[in-house]
């Protein structure tokens, strides 16, 4: 059998069992449609959940306080009088703890907050400026605040891009 007549052979069988044909190029058509979104679904997913564990920083050792109950899936604080500056100051100290790059107290609360005549749910996190360093968080615009800015007692507020787009007009 040449190339001729098997081409003549596969227009005859088409065209005998139009239905047949167009349901199998059907089902082709649906499982290639759904292997490539699938495929597409997976990378993103991906992508999300790298850009998350990048946002948190590399090699991060979280210090909550409090005593941590194993029976309870989450991180129940129960007792304790809590973390304070000094306890975080103790933890930067190179002498007691020399292999620690930074140390970044954080006192996080939810809040509204509002510009105008706008306002959105978010977190609030009381921080130092060793943050953007050991969370890998730069602002897209402008600086984060300084230690001046700390020892001055300026008001001063880094915002997220989500805060952002919610309080302000594009180009403000």
């Amino acid at each position: 059998m040449n190339l001729l007549e098997s081409t003549r052979l596969a227009i005859v069988g088409l065209t005998a069992n139009k239905l047949r044909a167009f349901l199998t190029m059907l089902g082709i058509i649906i499982g290639v449609a759904a292997v490539i979104t699938l495929i597409s679904v997976g990378r993103g997913v991906e992508a999300v959940v790298i850009d998350e564990f990048q946002g948190l920083g590399n090699n991060l050792l979280f210090v909550f306080p409090g005593n941590i109950d194993p029976s309870d899936p989450g991180p129940a604080r129960a007792g304790g009088a809590g973390l304070t500056l000094d306890d975080a100051e103790a933890l930067a100290d190179p002498f007691l703890v020399p292999d620690l790059l930074g140390v970044v107290p954080s006192y996080d609360r939810p809040a509204i907050v509002s510009y105008g005549r706008q306002e959105t749910r978010t977190t609030i996190s009381g921080t130092n400026t060793q943050f953007p360093i050991v969370r890998n968080f730069y602002p897209a615009l402008g600086d984060f605040f300084s230690q001046q800015d700390l020892a001055s007692g300026s008001r001063v507020a880094v915002i997220g891009q989500t805060v952002y787009e919610e309080l302000f007009e594009p180009g403000e």
